[in-house]
């Protein structure tokens, strides 16, 4: 949208119409027309008709002096859910982003109108309690002396890029999440709050220890609630039992469920007047569940609700974002659980020789008996015989005599 001290001055509408990209807020070259429409078309209403019906896109003309709404196509009116012609411009169910009202000056068409253009713009529609992401684009048709007299808005549907934005930038955020130093409450904590309201309107974490699943992180769009729902929801899981989040840990798969709220309401509470309780405050419409999981085992559960006052509901790549918010989370899990094992195994006294296992001193001492109990039943080493002569000799030389001179006198 071009600002009113945005630029130079453009030249007189009749000259050219300057447009500026939503996107970058880059002007795109002047359209220069004859000065009867920019840009110049037949103004024949039937045939104009005909083109706009033929449309992939949403397309209103707006104008007059009443500034209303002259015509729209079938696309336009399945996009706003309602019949167009005759509504005032401001009536448009067209909000920001932020969902706060545009201001009549900051209208697409009131612009349009006003001899400026929008393109590319990404806006909010309201439609059946819901919220449709829609980019939208305004552009001046017709001219008279006195000014534009008609403009042409064009909406189109982008929720399935919207959508493929937020998964994205709730992945990256719980992946800086998880990266940060800190306690594990902590970390899952801060997951379940970003994942409120952007993936969900209430999330759970819920970890299994001794055979029940505990719940250990939760957040709600509405924060004045959570001490109450952690009440509700401190009640341990059995996983033998006909709750959801049993089956999701015994199977490993994920569980979505729509508005019926008796299954809902079995997992988490229990007695009439907690479940009535319940279904007054969250309201819930549509329940996914999905299988924290290590290379071994489902360590846990995350959980996620959508409730009446977002009116959304869970789709196919919704189950894929958690899965993969899950993996990350488990993952965590696992090496916070590694890290702390380790520690422990570090802070472990060192056992002396004193320490040792008796049977190990045994068995050193067996060990010695038998080497000298074996040393003891050696046989003697032979001594060498000697002659009665005094040499040597084996065998015996035979002499008995031994002359005083030294010669010997036996046989030899």
């Amino acid at each position: 949208m071009l600002p009113s001290d945005a630029g130079p001055p453009a030249p007189p509408l009749a000259e050219s119409v300057r447009v500026r990209c939503a996107t970058d807020g880059a002007l795109a070259p002047e359209v220069r027309g004859p000065g009867s429409t920019v840009p110049t078309i037949a103004p024949d209403e039937t045939r104009l008709a005909a083109a706009l019906g033929r449309m992939p896109v949403g397309l209103v003309v707006a104008g007059g002096t009443h500034r209303r709404i002259l015509s729209g196509n079938d696309e336009a009116t399945s996009l706003f859910g309602q019949t167009l012609t005759g509504l005032d411009i401001g009536a448009l169910p067209l909000v920001r982003r932020d969902r706060t009202p545009f201001p009549r000056a900051a209208n697409p068409l009131e612009i349009a109108l006003g001899g400026e253009a929008v393109i590319g713009e990404r806006a909010l529609l309201a439609r059946d309690d819901n919220w449709v992401h829609v980019r939208v684009s305004a552009v001046p048709l017709t001219e008279s002396p006195e000014g534009v007299t008609t403009a042409v808005l064009v909406v189109e549907d982008v929720s399935e890029e919207a959508r493929s934005e937020r998964d994205t930038h709730l992945l990256v955020a719980v992946g800086e999440a998880l990266g940060e130093a800190g306690d594990l409450d902590t970390l899952l904590e801060r997951v379940a709050a970003l994942s409120v309201p952007t993936f969900a309107d209430l999330c759970g974490v819920y970890l299994l220890r001794e055979g029940e699943l505990r719940l250990l992180a939760v957040s709600h769009r509405n924060p004045d609630i959570l001490p109450e729902l952690r009440e509700h929801f401190s009640r341990p899981v059995p996983l033998d039992g006909p709750a959801l989040l049993g089956e999701v840990v015994r199977t490993g798969q994920p569980v979505q469920m729509g508005p019926q709220l008796d299954e809902f309401t079995r997992v988490h509470v229990e007695g009439a007047e907690r479940v009535e309780w319940l279904r007054q405050v969250l309201q819930p419409q549509a329940f996914l569940a999905v299988p924290m999981r290590t290379r071994r085992e489902v360590i846990g559960v995350l959980t996620f609700t959508q409730t009446t006052a977002s009116g959304r509901v869970f789709t196919a790549d919704d189950v894929k974002v958690a899965n993969e918010i899950a993996r990350r989370c488990a993952a965590l899990i696992e090496h916070a659980e590694a890290h702390a094992d380790l520690l422990a195994r570090a802070t472990m006294p060192r056992r002396s020789s004193a320490s040792r296992p008796r049977w190990h001193v045994r068995r050193r001492s067996t060990r010695s008996s038998r080497r000298r109990s074996a040393s003891v039943r050696r046989p003697p080493v032979p001594t060498r015989s000697t002659s009665s002569c005094g040499c040597a000799a084996s065998p015996p030389c035979g002499s008995t005599t031994r002359p005083p001179d030294g010669r010997t006198t036996g046989r030899r």
